[in-house]
């Protein structure tokens, strides 16, 4: 498939009638694949983008089946705005494509009108070929548009740049990979015959008369076909909520950066900080009175440590005075004691021995004492000042040693401390005093209680939705059961006839077979896969294999046998990987099919553009129509695609006329590339 060219007709901000040719120019030795369309943000790429969808699938176009009400709401949104009367312009779109099946290339013209006022009326017109389908009626062409680019696989190859890596992840976007990885690697097919197949056998088994039996089989499959439908529209249904929650998801983050530039960030911590400040007022309270009672105690002794040594050594000579001085006057005391004992009758009665004698005696006993135990009757000429007791003496000299020693340390810490709490509160005081008034960020906060209410709503939604699913999916097997016993019960009769001996024999080869040609084509894809993924990403050793499994997900390995989780890659890596799966998908298929990028650089940093740029803009398909700002696709990027490019468009906005204007030519680009005829 390859798109040839879209015309829109008064669409949002595209005022009358403007076409762009999309066909890519391949000759024999010129292969310019890319259709590069700029235009700055509000310019209408987007639009042109959506423009394609919607011409196609109409109230499919918005990713889901929606109602008529909000089809036709949706149509009115996209109709451009008249300034010169209130009676709306009617929109129309046309693409063109170009669709190969079975050896045969057919072109087909879609367009779709519409008339909003006074009644709504949509007509879709589809020629094949520049003739009306006439084998289809009207109201199957729809149908056959579905058949040919199913919106599902449709929406893998006509992708936003900034939401692509939605297909990384394990969410509800992505339950249709399975269906579009099968119609890519061709595995649809098999499975149509197998079907077929089985309608082959309910229909000779009617033949032989065995309705019983066919009844039963109809009234399961008419049950399971039931609960598929049941299933999808729930599927479609779930995709819409996880949209829907995507968005409000993206909102939140923008509030979030509005908020915190208008200062929200300190706003939801002002309370703490407050908290905060009043834990540190206690604290440089009690601190304060702390400093303030060393300074009542002992600290005025700390600043004069000199004196306090003096003092100190006085002290000590004043006690070694004071007790001599104690010890002298005890051993006079005793000395008189013992004089007088000496001159008394009793201590020489139990003695013989003369007065003379004991006179002499005592003369040299006393002078014996007198010489060993002399009292100094000259002190140290040392002023006795204080005259304290030992109790104060002592308190005194530990006094001393602590106002020397441990006060200063205490004075210092206590002070060190009040600086870093009083630092502390100036820097919480400026942090409150920064954080705006609740009339400024009120509203912001209202918004975002809002879409967190929404968003806590939607996921109850998905909640309810996926067990409806996994209802569905029970069914689905009891069914199953069920429609194999049937099988088994009229086996016999299966086996009793040639033809039918051969369609079920056929069935069990295709049953392998398909399985073989499974693994053929996942391996296939696998290796594909990570061919892109590395030569983008420029890390050999970054991913060592890539694992997918029979229901089509997809595990990475690094080289150590490790498997990375997904939701660890950064949202660079995440487009990357989303970006080789679909050129992975693309190479293993074989088939023609265009690339349609909306702003395909917007979340990649320069390594990874450069990377894009390089390898698969120019070569990852046969057309790639890219829709770029001037900051995505640069004046360096343009000068390296342009021997790739075979036309530019750009798109100009302008704010007096409000619409905007195609012309020829990129950004920097005023006429038109050269193409060689």
């Amino acid at each position: 498939m390859l798109l040839k060219s879209i015309s829109i007709e008064n669409i949002r901000i595209f005022k009358g009638s403007h076409t762009l040719d999309l066909a890519p120019l391949h000759q024999a030795n010129t292969h310019k694949p890319i259709i590069l369309i700029g235009g700055m943000n509000g310019a209408g790429k987007t639009t042109l983008f959506e423009s394609i969808f919607l011409c196609l699938y109409g109230q499919y176009s918005p990713g889901t089946r929606i109602t008529k009400t909000k089809y036709e709401h949706y149509v009115e949104q996209m109709v451009a705005w008249n300034k010169y009367s209130e009676i709306p312009l009617n929109p129309a779109i046309e693409v063109i494509f170009e669709f190969s099946h079975a050896g045969n290339t057919h072109t087909y013209t879609v367009k779709r009108e519409w008339t909003v006022k006074p009644r709504f009326i949509e007509k879709l017109t589809v020629r094949r070929d520049g003739q009306i389908l006439s084998d289809l009626e009207s109201d199957q062409w729809q149908d056959l548009l579905n058949e040919l680019i199913p919106p599902r696989f449709a929406r893998l190859f006509l992708f936003d740049g900034e939401k692509i890596q939605n297909l990384v992840e394990d969410n509800a976007d992505n339950y249709f990979l399975q269906d579009s990885f099968k119609s890519m690697l061709g595995l649809d097919l098999v499975e149509r015959l197998k079907a077929d197949l089985g309608i082959y056998l309910s229909r000779y088994i009617k033949s032989k008369e065995l309705n019983h039996f066919t009844e039963k089989l109809e009234s399961i499959d008419t049950r399971i076909r039931e609960i598929e439908g049941k299933k999808d529209l729930c599927q479609q249904e779930k995709a819409h909520i996880q949209s829907r929650y995507d968005q409000i998801q993206g909102e939140i983050e923008r509030q979030e950066q509005i908020l915190a530039s208008e200062g929200g960030s300190f706003a939801r911590k002002r309370e703490e900080f407050k908290t905060q400040k009043n834990q540190l007022d206690q604290e440089i309270t009690w601190t304060e009175n702390e400093i303030r009672n060393i300074c009542t105690g002992l600290f005025p002794f700390s600043i004069t440590p000199k004196y306090c040594t003096l003092l100190k050594k006085h002290l000590i000579d004043e006690d070694q005075v004071q007790t001599r001085q104690r010890s002298q006057e005890a051993i006079q005391l005793y000395l008189d004691e013992l004089r007088k004992s000496i001159e008394t009758l009793a201590f020489w009665s139990d003695l013989k021995i003369s007065s003379a004698q004991q006179a002499k005696i005592r003369e040299k006993f006393s002078a014996l004492i007198s010489q060993h135990l002399a009292v100094n009757d000259h002190p140290e000429n040392i002023p006795l000042i204080h005259h304290l007791s030992q109790y104060e003496y002592h308190n005194l000299l530990e006094w001393i040693r602590e106002a020397t020693t441990n006060v200063p340390k205490q004075m210092h810490d206590l002070s060190l401390q009040l600086e870093n709490l009083t630092l502390k509160r100036t820097k919480l005081t400026e942090r409150i005093n920064k954080a705006p008034s609740d009339d400024i960020i009120g509203p912001f906060i209202q918004k975002l209680n809002e879409l967190h209410k929404d968003l806590g709503q939607l996921t109850e939604m998905l909640r309810k939705t996926e067990e409806t699913i996994k209802e569905f999916d029970l069914q689905l097997i009891e069914l199953e059961r069920l429609k194999e016993k049937q099988n088994e019960e009229i086996e016999d009769i299966k086996s009793s006839s040639v033809k039918m001996s051969l369609a079920q024999q056929v069935t069990l080869i295709l049953n392998d077979y398909v399985k073989e040609l499974q693994r053929q084509k996942i391996s296939q894809l696998s290796d594909n896969i990570l061919a892109c993924f590395t030569r983008l990403i420029r890390k050999d050793d970054y991913i060592k294999d890539i694992v997918i499994d029979e229901n089509y997900s997809i595990t990475l390995y690094e080289p150590d046998g490790h498997a990375i989780p997904k939701e660890l890659l950064s949202a660079g890596e995440k487009e990357i990987f989303a970006v080789s799966l679909l050129w992975g998908l693309t190479l293993t298929s074989g088939r023609q099919l265009p690339f349609i990028i909306d702003t395909p650089l917007g979340r990649l940093d320069s390594e990874h553009r450069g990377n894009l740029v390089m390898d698969f803009f120019q070569h990852a398909g046969d057309q790639m129509i890219i829709f770029s700002t001037d900051t995505e696709v640069d004046k360096e990027y343009f000068r390296v695609l342009q021997p790739f490019i075979t036309r530019a468009y750009h798109l100009d906005y302008s704010k007096k006329e409000r619409q905007t204007k195609i012309s020829p030519g990129y950004f920097w680009e005023s006429e038109p590339l050269e193409i060689p005829t």
